[in-house]
């Protein structure tokens, strides 16, 4: 059985380094760490080929993470192919870096999680955003603080 809850995107992740540092909120890892292992968080595999542009914390606790990162099936393919087509602007293929949006969003489709991302709305319907695409789609979309607050973390 499936107890995945949320799919996190990368800047997620990212915003552990920079908001979070593990020697000062060891608190906050220990609760990642704890609902990675649970199953209750999961990411998309590309988002460890994104975090792999980092040699930091981030990175290491990600490849420790086994379970965490879900293959991109058949099924999570066509979910994704499907979001492209109707959200084309979802991919920026001028900027040079992996783009795992919209197997972020496919994966909690696939999976009815909600999505955890740090991304804002954009104001561009050329240019949508995850949140944007999330709506659209009927996938519930937080922020780690968010999610973090609905999982009982207290520092």
């Amino acid at each position: 059985m499936n107890d995945a809850r949320y799919v996190i995107d990368t800047c997620s992740l990212t915003k552990m380094r920079h908001t979070y540092p593990k020697d000062v909120f060891p608190t906050a890892w220990a609760k990642l760490t704890e609902i990675s292992e649970a199953g209750v968080i999961i990411s998309a595999e590309d988002v460890l080929e994104e975090l792999s542009a980092f040699d930091d914390e981030v990175l290491e606790w990600a490849q420790g993470q086994s379970e965490f990162f879900y293959p991109l099936d058949q099924k999570v393919q066509r979910a994704a192919t499907d979001i492209l087509g109707k959200y084309p602007g979802l991919l920026d293929l001028k900027k040079n870096k992996s783009s795992g949006d919209p197997f972020i969003i496919a994966t909690a489709l696939c999976n009815k999680c909600s999505v955890v991302t740090e991304e804002k709305f954009s104001n561009s319907p050329v240019r949508p955003k995850i949140p944007n695409v999330c709506k659209a789609v009927g996938v519930e979309c937080i922020t780690i603080v968010d999610m973090f607050r609905r999982e009982g973390l207290r520092v």
